[in-house]
């Protein structure tokens, strides 16, 4: 599914931007679309100016079984998926000094009227950004996000895209929107995290965005639609 989105990202997230340092934090790969149809062939890249000294080996796992389906040389690959639902593919990459690095991200396969991307990137200051895109096909009102914290880690919010409610309690964020998002438009929420001295290993992210399903072509309305948020899965080594 191909959307054209217009959100808006303020001042502040994109001063955060400016400040990130792409080389050297960790592999990173993107796919050609992060809603595919059943069927359709994804193609996934690594990029290659996130990576140290070559030759490298990508190993690939596409169905999140913890057990690595391929293992080549280049940078791109294409996958197909055959069910509908969440996607978790993995990416393992090992250098000429056999350092590894890992990076972890999920798709949604199948239409969906709804859809939300999770960005993870470093900054020099030694946080991350984490940047949520939502995404609509279809108009929709009382708009949600909900994401969880990792344990020993720190949130600070950058923007919260117009956003009305923002509560943390614990591990878990809520964001809440009200008012109403036609088809074709989005909302971004930016937050950071930062690692306190009980952080450790790769801590997992998760989240959930929902929202009234008010008008689809296909004529149904009224429904609440619940999707897992997309993208980056983990905080990059």
């Amino acid at each position: 599914m191909t959307t054209k989105t217009r959100v808006i990202l303020g001042a502040a997230a994109l001063v955060a931007t400016a400040a990130l340092v792409a080389a050297g934090a960790g592999v990173n790969f993107s796919p050609s679309t992060y809603n595919p149809a059943v069927g359709e062939e994804v193609t996934f890249e690594v990029c290659q100016t996130c990576l140290g000294a070559e030759p490298y080996r990508f190993e690939w796992d596409f169905d999140g079984d913890g057990a690595m389906d391929l293992e080549v040389a280049v940078p791109t690959v294409t996958r197909t998926f055959t069910e509908s639902g969440e996607a978790v593919v993995t990416l393992e990459a090992t250098d000429a000094g056999w350092r590894t690095s890992l990076r972890k991200k999920g798709l949604l396969v199948g239409e969906s009227p709804l859809l939300a991307v999770r960005e993870v990137l470093a900054e020099d200051r030694g946080g991350y950004l984490v940047i949520v895109t939502l995404t609509v096909r279809g108009d929709f009102s009382g708009f949600a996000l909900e994401e969880r914290i990792p344990r020993g880690w720190q949130m600070q919010e950058v923007d919260r895209g117009g956003a009305a409610y923002v509560a943390q309690a614990g591990q878990f964020l809520e964001v809440l929107w009200i008012t109403e998002i036609e088809a074709g438009e989005g909302r971004v929420y930016a937050y950071r995290l930062v690692p306190s001295t009980y952080a450790s290993g790769i801590p997992e992210l998760f989240g959930v965005a929902s929202g009234y399903l008010k008008e689809v072509p296909t004529g149904e309305a009224g429904k609440r639609v619940k999707v897992t948020v997309c993208g980056d899965l983990v905080i990059p080594e």
